[in-house]
């Protein structure tokens, strides 16, 4: 008889666990639920969805006959409860569905502040393809936005609304931009971006209320007392996984669904993956929560791959992220924050991982360089990023220079191995032994010139960013109407 795969989730970690499920099992049937009606999509490019970069239809990864040449069922619904011992899922529309092996692949939902009004029309997240056509909806009759929160999700939303046209005002509560993760330079570049974009930038800055009429957002009210008459109000202070399905079952759980290095929970016959799927390490006792798109596509294929009776092991790595922030396109790799409270989010972010505060083993490297996202892809992919000096120093966070010549990788000429003409790469491998840093060779050949400028053995230059004062809020009461 064909094992009966169950997945609930159609998103990263669902779609690669039924594809790793389908290599080792040709014959097993093979489900997906999901509470979404439309196939997969990808949820980082709802960014690009939003500023009018991309159309909605290369949004979707898998079209529905590739779905169905894998001999994968799509079911629309949502799932309410888990028997583990009858090994069934009942279903919100009545019926149940009997599974041999489960994957939990929920993900994680947007939290709201705890505000009077969050729950008007008009407060919007950006958790799915529905969140961002709604926010499109409401972009084509709004005047003014504005925006809470923190991390990448607070960015999309703020440059996708000034993108369609409004004019989009953004609440920090403290002086600066995502501190947990960068620092004080790189986050007052990002935040000049920004303003160059039209984006208001308020610090110190708390939503203390929101103000509605006729059941619909017309404005926002400050801790300091300023209003601002608004349409939209977008919300980004973080996202917690979805647990009730795994409480149902009677699973293990902490901030997420406890989950070993084979993607197996507390039952044998459940595994989960994902945004939700908090992955324990048993030789340090710690665990790890990730909202990072490769991660998902990782855990799902090594739960799918142990569905089917394989025996693979999740490759945790170091944790990585390719995206846009101030309309420059920045790589965070490593442990690059701090550990504490980022006054921006309740909760982990979209595209976050928990390993970036993480605290490390030397001084953080204190001025961002430049660099393409093709090489820093193209280290990760060929496994630059695992050696022992890539592990031990805190990590980087870097942005392509505009206009920036491109560059090749580099073999090195005694192991083979990969490089890349990455000046902060070469500068987070010499932190691992700081007395070596004040004169050395670059990986590519290249030697670091005075004033912190890269010379490449290619000739080309990459320069340590030099910052323009910052002109801060004044902060007076007042009201922005109209």
């Amino acid at each position: 008889m064909a094992t009966r795969y169950l997945i609930i989730g159609n998103g990263a970690a669902g779609l690669s666990c039924a594809e790793a499920i389908r290599r080792r099992d040709r014959s097993g049937a093979i489900a997906i639920l999901s509470e979404e009606a439309h196939g997969f999509y990808s949820r980082p490019g709802l960014a690009y969805y939003l500023t009018g970069t991309i159309p909605e239809k290369q949004l979707f990864c898998r079209s529905e006959r590739e779905v169905r040449a894998l001999g994968i069922h799509r079911m629309h619904g949502r799932a309410t409860e888990i028997s583990p011992s009858r090994h069934t899922v009942a279903i919100a529309s009545g019926g149940q569905i009997a599974y041999d092996c489960l994957l939990l692949a929920p993900g994680a939902l947007a939290v709201r502040p705890k505000a009077p009004g969050i729950e008007l029309q008009g407060v919007v997240t950006l958790d799915s393809l529905n969140d961002a056509r709604q926010i499109l909806r409401l972009a084509r009759h709004a005047r003014r936005a504005v925006v809470v929160g923190g991390g990448i999700t607070a960015l999309e939303l703020a440059e996708g609304l000034t993108a369609q046209g409004v004019e989009t005002h953004y609440f920090l509560r403290r002086d600066r931009y995502w501190s947990g993760v960068l620092d004080s330079d790189e986050s007052r570049l990002v935040e000049d971006r920004l303003e160059e974009e039209g984006i208001r930038i308020h610090r110190h800055t708390e939503l203390s209320r929101v103000l509605g009429r006729r059941g619909r957002v017309c404005g926002v009210e400050t801790d300091r007392g300023l209003r601002i008459d608004c349409q939209i109000l977008a919300v980004a202070v973080g996202i917690r996984p979805r647990l009730e399905l795994a409480r149902s079952a009677g699973l293990a759980t902490g901030r997420g669904i406890v989950v070993d290095e084979m993607m197996r929970t507390s039952d044998p016959d459940i595994f989960a993956a994902g945004d939700a799927a908090e992955v324990l390490d048993p030789a340090t006792g710690s665990s790890t929560l990730d909202s990072l798109w490769w991660v998902a596509l990782s855990q799902g294929r090594t739960a799918g791959e142990n569905m089917a009776g394989g025996q693979a092991r999740v490759d945790r790595g170091v944790p990585f992220n390719v995206t846009r922030l101030g309309g420059m396109t920045t790589t965070i790799l490593g442990t690059v924050g701090q550990p504490g409270k980022d006054d921006d989010l309740v909760a982990i972010a979209r595209g976050d991982s928990s390993t970036w505060r993480e605290s490390g083993e030397v001084e953080s490297i204190p001025m961002p360089a430049f660099v393409r996202r093709e090489e820093a892809e193209l280290a990760w992919a060929r496994g630059c990023v695992n050696q022992e000096g890539w592990r031990r120093a805190r990590g980087w966070s870097v942005s392509r220079q505009r206009n920036a010549p491109s560059t090749t990788p580099v073999r090195n000429s005694d192991t083979g191995s990969p490089r890349t003409h990455l000046h902060r790469t070469w500068c987070a491998l010499q932190a691992v032994s700081p007395r070596r840093a004040a004169s050395s060779r670059c990986p590519s050949g290249g030697l670091r010139g005075p004033n912190g400028v890269q010379v490449c053995g290619s000739g080309q230059v990459w320069r340590c960013l030099h910052r323009k004062p910052h002109h801060r809020d004044r902060g007076e009461r007042g009201e922005i109407t109209g």
